[in-house]
């Protein structure tokens, strides 16, 4: 499959509460080009059930997340590793989920769609495009 953008969990997060930028979110997921780390899904899975009681189930969001269109990514290869140190180690306000994103961004050569304007510490390594 070919990917255009590497989705982090602030994007999808302000899409799924309709927030400022959920907009870009939603139309970068409805051309289905979308990759999402899977460190970056697990994120998903903690964060939704506290924002969303309703949705508790991880099956369920795994589920969702997948008919929405994003394709999870189970990248833990040397080139993808030794990126994340990298960036871990220059771009030091970015939590190891965002690296994750930009790492797998910088593997896929492709952008990373981010809500968080800390990852501009890391575009040497992707190319970040900001929702808001």
């Amino acid at each position: 499959m070919i990917f255009e953008v590497v989705l982090d969990t602030s994007a999808l997060m302000a899409y799924k509460r309709s927030e400022p930028g959920a907009e870009k979110t939603f139309a970068t997921l409805s051309r289905n080009v979308c990759a999402m780390h899977a460190i970056n899904a697990s994120e998903i899975c903690c964060a939704l059930p506290r924002k969303h009681p309703d949705i508790h189930d991880i099956r369920t969001i795994r589920a969702w997340l997948v008919g929405i269109g994003i394709a999870i990514v189970y990248n833990f290869d040397e080139k993808w590793l030794i990126a994340l140190a990298e960036i871990r180690l220059r771009a030091r306000s970015l939590s190891i989920g965002d690296a994750a994103a930009v790492a797998l961004a910088a593997s896929l050569d492709v952008p990373v769609l981010t809500a968080d304007r800390a990852f501009l510490e890391a575009s040497s390594f992707a190319d970040i495009l900001l929702i808001r």
